[in-house]
């Protein structure tokens, strides 16, 4: 029997670890586009309400599945891209609704808020249209902690929501950072080659959002413990 060793370094270590991620992040936007993201499709023909209404039908537990695979795949380095989604898909479904659904409605409060504001005639509700901006950038940067938080602990609707927020803002730039880097690149893809942006569009936001809350997590159960060694020594 022949035994194929997967090379760890050199070229064509390189290579395959590239070739690699290629696989799962569009492996796993594929499984997303077909099962959740279909309904962005609409988006082309300029209405955005049935795209958004079909979505929060039958995008939520598919969302959090491509989530769930992110995770494992950020903690444990390998990932079967398969087997992880559908036991994301079938750990999460429930609770992605609760979530998912949620978190859009509040977006689309906000958003209409904003509208009827700003096009007020009344120059004091416009302004309290203004005020509404930094509330929507707060409430997209949320956004990248949201779903890795959600899938990652089994917490209350609003303390995950409370949690998603204080950890978004407290590591307010490089939350930013992350967020702006792949908007640049999903919109670059968009404009140079498109169909890059139907294979990793959704899955590279996954995992870029995955990293950054892992991070945060990893920092705060690190100061966490830090403080409980402290504590220990000073008993």
């Amino acid at each position: 029997m022949v035994v194929f060793h997967v090379p760890e370094s050199g070229v064509f270590g390189f290579l395959y670890r590239v070739t690699d991620v290629i696989y799962k992040l569009a492996w796993s936007n594929v499984l997303w586009f077909f099962t959740a993201g279909l309904p962005i499709v609409l988006l082309i023909s300029g209405d955005w309400i049935i795209p958004t209404i079909l979505f929060m039908l039958i995008g939520p537990p598919g969302t959090a599945a491509l989530f769930h695979v992110m995770r494992v795949w950020v903690e444990e380095t390998d990932v079967s891209v398969w087997r992880e989604y559908w036991r994301g898909w079938k750990a999460s479904w429930k609770r992605a609704y609760k979530v998912i659904d949620t978190y859009i409605i509040i977006g689309i409060i906000l958003v209409v808020d904003l509208i009827v504001t700003v096009n007020a005639e009344e120059t004091f509700v416009r302004w309290i249209g203004f005020l509404l901006l930094p509330m929507l950038t707060l409430y997209v940067l949320t956004s990248v902690t949201l779903l890795p938080l959600c899938v990652r602990f089994d917490w209350k609707l609003l303390t995950l929501l409370k949690n998603a927020f204080i950890m978004a803002i407290g590591h307010l730039f490089s939350t930013l950072a992350v967020l702006i880097s792949v908007c640049v690149i999903i919109v670059g893809a968009l404009q140079i080659m498109p169909p890059l942006a139907f294979f990793f569009f959704a899955s590279l936001a996954a995992w870029a959002f995955t990293w950054q809350t892992n991070r945060i997590v990893q920092r705060i159960q690190a100061l966490a413990d830090e403080h409980m060694a402290e504590d220990t020594d000073d008993q």
